[in-house]
């Protein structure tokens, strides 16, 4: 038997499946109506600033509908020498206009667009059919006096992406050859030279009789006198491979860390995610700390942490006696260059085209700058109370006031300068790399600036190399008045620092060439 069900205890009746899919293809339809208005609205050239109170600068954005619904951008960017440079397509979200790797989110009104663009912590602010920003001229490497050629110059046994460190006259270096260097540098004759085994990127750390090294596989301690092996200790399973740069690649990978010595142990990390902490005299393990990604720069430290960086991008404090994570902070690319920890504050660079400033006590963010799309490798350097770092595509070196992050000025250099910059009395040293084929030219060069307002006081052109890269890749070192410097190529060479780094010299100080580069 079958039961009744009132009329009005029925289920209700479900609408019918193809009214289901109408509605939806009809709500689909204008909301896709909608976006490709919007898309055609906002097409046409804008023009205005981004930027914060630390920093502003001009900026243009031409967007064209592309054949994926969303608008291809064009971009005016003269800090950097940008004109009408493709980066890709942007997309409306929610009604605003998005494209993450130019930290652009931008919303309409009122015949303006305003949000971020660059700067993820500043406000930018555009106007439809602006005028095109005037491209910024770019500076001649002619335009300064010349230094003097190198004193002395040597052939390594391989390329050299780390940086040379100069301790009592002698300069440490290893090599991608596998052979590690010790190098007088009063006339560069090898003090001595031993095979490692494994490439080596990263620099040295010297401490009384020891000398440490990382190679792609081991950390090395090394006998300071002779070179001999005193012990390694492994840092990964296997090496990580590498990609070196080249034009078809954006994954450049030429670092690797440096070890830090704190008392009688060593911290470094690995290309497996470890951070270690190594009894320097016995080469024993005392703990690892497991990072998300590679750690391929060196770490930081000041009473209470060892701070350190890995991919994809974040910036650790660690108690340096247990390894215990006491806070974290993201970064928005890559790691650029190892931590600087100063007063209070640490300094993190990376490929996100940022610079941090984050409170060393719980990782709080302090102040964000933007370098304009350029990746920043440059670990900075802090001298009463400015902050000198490098940058790759801008071509710049910055002055930044280390405490408020407000930008002193930025000069331009010939190429990439990835090292750090080496202050010398009231001026900085700098060296570049340089790439063809490039989308801008470049130039490597060694430089001295004023301290004072960035001016290049005097520069050398240094020779152009075989394949895609040349120039400098490391740091300078210091010994006394010898500048050392190492080149990708291979040649360690030394420089006499010119008289122009007392306060009372100037450029017409500066010493004849006794040797010619090329």
């Amino acid at each position: 038997m079958t039961t009744r069900v009132p009329p009005r205890d029925r289920p209700a009746r479900a609408p019918h499946a193809g009214g289901r899919y109408w509605l939806f293809a009809w709500a689909l339809a204008c909301s896709t109506t909608a976006v490709a208005q919007e898309t055609t609205d906002l097409a046409g050239y804008w023009s205005g600033h981004t930027g914060s109170g630390r920093e502003r600068v001009a900026v243009g954005l031409e967007l064209q509908p592309d054949d994926g619904g969303g608008l291809s951008v064009r971009l005016d960017l003269p800090i950097a020498h940008m004109q009408s440079m493709a980066m890709g397509s942007a997309r409306i979200e929610d009604g605003i206009l998005r494209l993450p790797g130019l930290h652009l989110a931008l919303a309409r009104k009122a015949g303006r667009l305003t949000g971020t663009l660059l700067d993820p912590a500043g406000s930018a602010d555009l106007r439809q059919a602006g005028p095109r920003p005037p491209a910024m001229p770019s500076i001649a490497a002619t335009d300064a006096p010349a230094l003097p050629g190198p004193l002395w110059a040597v052939r390594l046994s391989g390329q050299v992406f780390a940086a040379p460190v100069v301790d009592a006259g002698i300069a440490y270096v290893g090599t991608t050859g596998g052979i590690f260097e010790a190098v007088d540098v009063r006339d560069g004759q090898r003090a001595w030279s031993v095979p490692l085994g494994f490439p080596v990127f990263a620099s040295a750390a010297v401490d009384g009789d020891a000398v440490y090294v990382a190679s792609d596989a081991f950390l090395h301690r090394l006998d300071r006198a002779d070179g001999r092996e005193v012990w390694r200790y492994p840092l990964a399973t296997e090496p990580a491979a590498r990609v070196l740069p080249h034009p078809g690649s954006a994954h450049w990978d030429g670092q690797a860390p440096r070890p830090l010595v704190l008392g009688a142990t060593l911290y470094i990390g690995s290309a497996d995610g470890g951070l270690h902490a190594v009894d320097a005299e016995s080469g024993r393990r005392l703990w690892r700390f497991v990072a998300p990604g590679r750690i391929r720069h060196g770490a930081a430290a000041d009473a209470s942490h060892i701070y350190a960086v890995s991919e994809p991008g974040s910036v650790h404090a660690l108690d340096p006696r247990t390894g215990e994570e006491r806070w974290r902070h993201p970064l928005s690319g890559q790691p650029g260059a190892a931590p600087v920890v100063h007063e209070g504050r640490v300094y993190a660079s990376d490929r996100g085209a940022l610079l941090h400033a984050l409170d060393a006590g719980d990782g709080r963010r302090l102040w964000l700058l933007p370098f304009w799309t350029s990746w920043v490798e440059s670990a900075p350097v802090i001298v009463d109370g400015t902050l000198y770092i490098g940058s790759s595509d801008l071509k710049r070196i910055s002055a930044i006031d280390a405490g408020s992050g407000k930008v002193r000025w930025r000069s331009e250099v010939a190429g990439w300068s990835w090292g750090t910059p080496l202050p010398a009395g009231r001026h900085l040293f700098v060296a570049t790399a340089a790439g063809a084929p490039y989308f801008q030219p470049l130039q490597a060069e060694l430089a001295m600036l004023d301290r004072a307002d960035g001016r290049v006081v005097a520069r050398i052109a240094l020779p152009a190399g075989e394949g895609f890269i040349w120039g400098v890749a490391g740091d300078l070192a210091r010994s006394g008045d010898t500048l050392v410097a190492a080149t990708i190529g291979g040649t360690l060479m030394g420089f006499a620092l010119p008289n122009a780094t007392t306060p009372q010299a100037g450029a017409d100080d500066l010493p004849s060439p006794p040797l010619s580069l090329r």
